[in-house]
């Protein structure tokens, strides 16, 4: 089963619109429906945001390499961390994802969007594939839609991210 939602706008006000549309395995069409909104998140992408920084972070952390620029060569010089700093920043970062994953969760199962969820729900089983794409030119290409507790009740769901200029 193929679900593509496609941003449709983005109103400051109400957030983001999107057209719902599902099709079974030989790509005829089930149901599509258009008044679907999400509302706005600056604050789920501000921190989607710092967990990607944090990422960075602590990846330059474990691989404990820096460049100096000395005169004009440039020479990696190791700077080790003490095996305590970097758990911390382990520790630091597994409950950003954490706190994260729960706000992108309940921002995606909000009341206006609730419908997107159910629907999927009703047109497939346990046991489908169900590929998602999510057409969007926004930030939204950069959440964890995997973090949806929709993924939980079909295991066998895969998110697609793509453009809106691609079909």
């Amino acid at each position: 089963m193929q679900v593509t939602l496609s941003q449709e706008e983005f109103d400051h006000e109400r957030g983001y619109r999107f057209t719902l549309e599902i099709k079974d395995a030989h790509g005829g069409a089930k149901v599509r429906r258009i008044r679907n909104w999400l509302p706005p998140a600056p604050d789920i992408i501000r921190d989607c945001q710092h967990c990607q920084k944090s990422s960075h972070r602590l990846h330059r952390m474990r691989s404990n390499l820096r460049l100096e620029k000395l005169d004009d060569n440039e020479v990696e010089n190791p700077i080790s961390y003490p095996d305590e700093v970097i758990q911390q920043a382990q520790e630091e970062y597994a409950r950003l994802i954490k706190q994260r994953n729960q706000d992108v969760n309940y921002w995606l199962n909000s009341e206006s969007f609730r419908d997107v969820r159910q629907t999927i729900l009703d047109y497939s089983t346990e046991q489908e594939e169900i590929v998602v794409l999510i057409r969007t030119n926004s930030d939204l290409q950069r959440l964890p839609w995997a973090a949806w507790d929709l993924t939980q009740r079909r295991p066998e769901l895969e998110f697609v991210l793509l453009p809106l200029e691609n079909e």
